[in-house]
């Protein structure tokens, strides 16, 4: 709610600009408030020793392999990342095309061998109540004070057990025990990854310092204000110093209402709008012009969809990946 507040907030700012300087009326935050809807994402950027681990519990689902095959595989997990030609993009290039997009400074993940120890405690079943039916179980490591105090709680039942393996665990297992752990460490290359182009299709590495939030600008809003605010493409590179690292970050969508139409303000040309933010960035980053994806009087679904469709379609850039 904090992130959707800041949103609102630039929202309410731009709208008192535009009044003020007697520019066509607009109400971004009034698009925002009648959409009802918020969504929010942690986006996981997988690193190559993750990419490669999950491809190896993937094949061994679908073919069987010997012991020894099996360990000459751990070798290769943890040396693959590094040979790896792979595209240099956690995330291609895009613009976002709602009105605002806020996110949280990157938390970045390196794997170590280091096993971590197991702590000194009863291993605990906590079932929680029938769901439609269905128990859903939890495994959890119980200190003493950790069992007393959920015994008493009503509808629940702490039961002793051997310890079972989790869902996780045999995947690990499948693998011959990959064992790693994660540890949050600095930014690779020193920065945040995610690179911004402007007009002159000059690039910009972004740094986000750790208790700050960045709005990104959306094809809505730049239609909604008339080209005041503008939409630049983006992507988030992979690391070149640290292929092993992963990269993740909680993201707050914010959109106009799915039926609401994303017509340009009265008085103001279309080509301001749909031009505002250059045409050249066409040419390095294939992104599809914002005239391209849209009609007059279409409504902010038959964009999405629109604007989607060249991405994440049966032909799609994304899909081909």
């Amino acid at each position: 709610m904090c992130m959707v507040r800041v949103g609102l907030l630039i929202a309410r700012l731009f709208d008192a600009y535009q009044s003020h300087a007697g520019l066509c009326e607009s109400s971004l935050e009034q698009a925002i408030l009648e959409s009802g809807t918020a969504k929010g994402r942690l986006i996981h950027y997988h690193s190559l020793l993750e990419k490669d681990i999950l491809r190896s519990l993937q094949n061994s689902k679908t073919q069987k392999q010997n012991k020894n095959a099996s360990k000459a595989r751990i070798s290769e997990v943890w040396n693959a990342a590094a040979d790896s030609g792979v595209s240099t993009l956690w995330q291609q290039w895009h613009c976002d095309y709602g009105i605002f997009t806020v996110l949280t400074s990157p938390l970045f993940l390196k794997p170590t061998r280091d096993v971590p120890s197991e702590p000194d405690v009863a291993t605990k079943r906590w079932t929680e109540p029938a769901v439609n039916g269905d128990h859903w179980k939890v495994d959890h490591k119980l200190s003493e004070g950790d069992s007393n105090q959920l015994q008493s709680c009503d509808n629940r039942s702490i039961q002793e057990e051997k310890p079972r393996s989790s869902r996780s665990q045999q995947l690990s297992s499948s693998s011959q025990d990959l064992n790693f752990s994660m540890q949050e460490c600095a930014p690779p290359d020193g920065y945040s990854s995610l690179r911004v182009m402007d007009a002159h299709s000059r690039t910009t590495s972004v740094s986000i310092p750790s208790d700050y939030l960045i709005v990104q600008v959306g094809d809505a809003a730049q239609l909604l204000s008339g080209g005041e605010l503008v939409a630049r493409p983006h992507c988030v590179m992979r690391p070149t110093s640290d292929r092993d690292v992963s990269r993740q970050t909680m993201a707050v969508f914010l959109q106009p209402a799915w039926d609401r139409s994303l017509s340009i303000p009265p008085g103001t040309a279309q080509e301001r709008a749909l031009e505002a933010g250059g045409v050249a960035t066409n040419l390095e980053t294939h992104i599809p012009l914002l005239a391209s994806r849209w009609k007059d009087g279409c409504t902010f679904a038959e964009f999405s969809k629109e604007t989607t469709r060249p991405y994440y379609g049966a032909d799609g850039r994304q899909s081909r990946k």
